[in-house]
């Protein structure tokens, strides 16, 4: 048992609604009506599986929020109304209920929209559910992988979460940059203002966005798109220099954290090609940044180009039910 297998088991439950904009694999879901996009993305965090111990409840709160407001800013749309089920343990209790809401708080200040309901329940370990509806008059952008030389391209470096992640672990150690890494891992950003201005923009072929690494969310653009024999050389990885230093410092391997580290929330977007300038300046005008780190090719696969040599990237990343028959 895997989580594709249990995608598919629910796909096949019905026909799928003809009037949808995005398939059944993308990060969320919209139709069209009144003139408007109406997309709907919904994620979920558990405890036991996405939190490490330690971790404040409002950072929990927080998470869950960018984790689901992340899927729409992929999409290009940003998110209105919010519907949010939480199941809670007794030992949470009132104060630890309000904590996890300054979380929620400490999202809508940032991002905007409103909570406007959802459901609670008992349960025997914390989980939230966060679903986030957005509108607008640009269709949504689609999970998809483009055409042969466009442009692969990310909002920010990666690996720096995952570092967040083994020091929050005692699996590495860094006096220098525990802050910096910390923040990345407890504090992730959705890259809203930029997905906004790309969409607006219409200068990109495909957009997810990665919760789960870097090389999961290319291939995950790769196998939404159906029918194409397409693939992704990469040119560099993108990563800042302190981790560089973070992992010669641990003895870590820096394209692990880069390519499976997951956590960042990073957009992964295919821009068409001839379109480049345009992408960087319309997301630098947003306040952030693009980065281009690759291209399609006509190879199916995610491929690296270290070095003279070109290697192909193991799909790997962040998945539950691993091992789990």
């Amino acid at each position: 048992m895997n989580e594709d297998e249990i995608i598919r088991l629910m796909k096949g439950i019905n026909k799928f609604p003809e009037e949808s904009e995005l398939s059944f694999y993308d990060d969320a879901w919209a139709f069209r009506t009144g003139g408007q996009y109406f997309t709907i993305a919904t994620d979920m965090l558990v405890a036991s599986t996405d939190v490490v111990k330690g971790t404040g409840l409002e950072y929990v709160g927080r998470k869950a929020m960018v984790s689901s407001i992340s899927d729409l800013s992929s999409k290009g749309v940003r998110p209105k109304y919010y519907m949010i089920s939480v199941g809670l343990t007794r030992e949470i209790g009132m104060k630890g209920v309000k904590t996890l809401a300054r979380g929620f708080s400490m999202a809508i200040k940032e991002y905007g929209g409103y909570i406007v309901g959802g459901d609670t329940n008992e349960a025997d370990d914390l989980s939230v559910c966060v679903t986030s509806f957005g509108t607008s008059k640009y269709p949504p952008v689609r999970r998809e992988i483009g055409k042969e030389g466009d442009i692969i391209a990310v909002t920010g470096t990666f690996g720096d979460a995952a570092a967040g992640l083994k020091i929050m672990s005692n699996e590495a150690r860094d006096k220098a940059y525990r802050r910096k890494f910390l923040r990345a891992f407890l504090f992730p950003k959705a890259r809203l203002a930029e997905g906004v201005a790309l969409s607006r923009a219409n200068v990109l072929s495909g957009c997810t966005d990665s919760s789960d690494g870097l090389a999961l969310s290319i291939y995950n653009l790769i196998d939404s798109s159906e029918g194409r024999d397409m693939g992704v050389r990469l040119d560099l990885l993108p990563h800042s220099e302190e981790l560089e230093r973070f992992c010669l410092k641990n003895g870590l391997d820096l394209s692990e954290l880069v390519l499976h580290g997951g956590e960042e929330y990073e957009l992964v977007a295919v821009v068409k090609r001839g379109r480049w300038k345009t992408a960087q300046g319309v997301v630098e005008k947003a306040g952030g940044r693009l980065l281009k780190i690759g291209e399609v090719v006509h190879d199916r696969g995610v491929w690296w180009r270290r070095g003279n040599e070109l290697v192909k990237v193991e799909r790997r990343g962040w998945r539950h039910f691993v091992n789990v028959r």
